[in-house]
C-alpha cells in the first residue's frame, strides 16, 4: 500500500441507505474486510485470494455480496466501485 492513501472516504449515509443493508451482518463484516484487503492493494484483489484469505475456501461467503451487487467480478478480480472511483482521484 502506497503511504499516500492510508484510509478511503466511508460515507455513513451510503452505507444506511444502501443496498449493503439488505445483507447479513456477517455479510457487511465481509465487505468492510473486503473494502480493507482491496484499498491496501489498490484495487488488485483477485476472487480466488479474497475466498481463501477472508472466507476460509467458502465461495458461498462471497455469492450473497455479487448477487446483490455490492460488489462485482470481472475477469477473476474483485471489483468495488466506489473504491476504484477514489483510486482513479
Amino acid at each position: 500500500m502506497a503511504k499516500e492513501l492510508p484510509y478511503f472516504k466511508f460515507e455513513p449515509n451510503q452505507w444506511e441507505n444502501g443496498n449493503i443493508q439488505i445483507c447479513s451482518r456477517e455479510n457487511k463484516g465481509l465487505f468492510i474486510d473486503l473494502c480493507s484487503m482491496y484499498w491496501s492493494r489498490l484495487g488488485d484483489l483477485p476472487v480466488k485470494l479474497a475466498i481463501q484469505k477472508l472466507c476460509a475456501g467458502n465461495t458461498n461467503a462471497l455469492n450473497s455480496l455479487f448477487e446483490e451487487n455490492i460488489i462485482a467480478q470481472k475477469e477473476g478480480y474483485i471489483c468495488i466501485d466506489f473504491l476504484n472511483e477514489q483510486l482513479s482521484e
